[in-house]
């Protein structure tokens, strides 16, 4: 099914049939039609094809009816975060120069849509492939994000994957939706449900995420979840007392999965398939996925670290003999970085006479499933957001000034990744530190702990011995 024809024919039945139930509230079929046919007409009016918009995206309904009317317009919707800090939105306002921010709620420089409802025009044509369907910006080593564009093309080939791989979902589904649309994850959780009449559910954003997403799973009768797996460590506690039987699809993706937290999570879904799926950005949304035996026993893991299995149908791995850095090919590949040739030549290289993206992953083959080892870089995932390490620490050192400054990521006890903030000086007082950090990055790039060091390591070429560092925390 195409995506684009999918979407459209949704919209165009105007079912009574739930589309999107935000905060408890339940939005038709026909409620969303008609609301994205005007928004669709205002955009035509206003707008040109393959404009950026900026969508400042807080919880509510009238951004998914942004988001398709920008899609269905051929537009190009830029998500933005309202939670994220205004000198980092603005660092990606200042890379757009967009003419346009359109907004839900009221805000500085933006245009609230006015409110109206209009049948959803039958002029709509499947857009050109290599046409950008959406440009979302990630975290950047050197403290500016980088626009990563994903074309109609990507974008087909990813679903096309998804329904190969038997992911199915149909109008009696009602799929999850826990991330924000500045998450690349968020596009699965969005369009797979509108594209098959299926229900969207959303967490609200003002609970703790964790235990709203409990919450919802069990009073909404979930059946398809993607999560990222730090929700199951902060579920671990309370899994002998969850029980979900609605829920047929479980996905994992955004971190390494970890065995002991998933072993525990399957019993709590006894009615579910259990996967965990791997992609970055740039390779569409993922572009691997790992069934999970229903015995344990099968697990294919090292070290506790659950496979990300094979590649989905159209994508190939390829490691780099010298670097063990995994390299991805096929129909998911971005069409390159906002504005930046450069960056989009060092990552998207022909290797072996096949165009491909350098991941910055380290990974190996074992018994035909690939295995997630590690990274190349100070790139990791926290919460399911990549993040450049060297973004935060570049933040840090214009607040500490010409103190000696670095963050890393350390597993606590359980395996999950932690940030860690040192910084020069006998001893340190995060309170100075971290609330100008926070004006500067997102929450979820605040480190949680923070660390004085009279003298920092130095390896042999001068600079900070990252791993002497660590087992100074570790073993300090």
């Amino acid at each position: 099914m195409s995506v684009y024809s999918g979407l459209y024919n949704s919209l165009l039945q105007a079912s009574n049939h739930s589309a999107i139930i935000c905060r408890g509230e339940s939005y038709s079929y026909e409620w969303l039609s008609k609301r994205v046919g005007f928004l669709s007409n205002w955009m035509l009016e206003n707008t040109q094809v393959q404009q950026p918009i900026v969508l400042y995206c807080p919880d509510h309904p009238d951004t998914y009816a942004l988001l398709i009317a920008c899609l269905l317009t051929q537009r190009i919707p830029v998500p933005l975060h309202p939670g994220h800090p205004i000198d980092r939105n603005q660092r990606i306002l200042n890379q757009i120069n967009p003419d346009w921010i359109v907004s839900p709620i009221p805000f500085t420089n933006s245009i609230t849509p006015p409110e109206g409802f209009q049948p959803l025009s039958p002029d709509f044509s499947v857009p050109p492939e290599n046409n950008i369907a959406y440009l979302l910006f990630t975290s950047g080593s050197t403290g500016q994000p980088k626009g990563v564009m994903i074309s109609w093309k990507a974008l087909q080939a990813f679903f096309e994957a998804v329904s190969q791989e038997e992911i199915k979902v149909d109008a009696k589904d009602r799929v999850l939706q826990m991330f924000d649309l500045t998450f690349d994850l968020s596009f699965f959780s969005t369009l797979l449900p509108l594209i098959s009449g299926a229900t969207l559910v959303t967490v609200p954003e003002d609970e703790i995420k964790a235990f709203a997403i409990a919450r919802l799973l069990e009073e909404e009768n979930i059946t398809v979840a993607l999560l990222v797996p730090s929700i199951l460590n902060l579920l671990y506690r309370f899994m002998e007392d969850l029980h979900f039987p609605d829920l047929r699809e479980s996905l994992f993706c955004g971190e390494a999965l970890n065995v002991k937290p998933t072993l525990a999570w399957k019993n709590c879904i006894p009615n579910a398939t259990l996967r965990n799926v791997y992609g970055p950005t740039e390779a569409t949304i993922f572009c691997s996925t790992y069934t999970l035996p229903e015995n344990p026993e099968y697990w294919e893991h090292q070290l506790g670290i659950i496979s990300i299995g094979k590649p989905m149908p159209g994508t190939n791995f390829t490691l780099n003999p010298e670097t063990g850095e995994l390299m991805i090919g096929g129909n998911q590949l971005f069409s390159g970085y906002w504005k930046d040739a450069a960056k989009t030549n060092d990552k998207l290289i022909y290797y072996n006479d096949k165009l491909v993206y350098r991941s910055g992953d380290r990974a190996v083959l074992q018994n035909s499933h690939w295995l997630f080892t590690g990274r190349l870089d100070h790139q990791v995932k926290i919460q399911g957001y990549r993040i450049e390490l060297g973004e935060i620490e570049f933040q840090l050192g214009e607040i500490i000034g010409n103190r000696l400054g670095a963050v890393l990521a350390i597993p606590d006890t359980v395996g999950n990744l932690e940030l860690h903030a040192f910084i020069e000086g006998e001893e340190t007082h995060p309170e100075r530190w971290r609330n100008p950090l926070a004006e500067k990055v997102p929450a979820y790039m605040v480190p949680h702990h923070w660390h004085g060091i009279s003298e920092f390591p130095l390896n042999v070429n001068g600079k900070i011995d990252r791993q002497a560092l660590q087992n100074l925390k570790i073993h300090g």
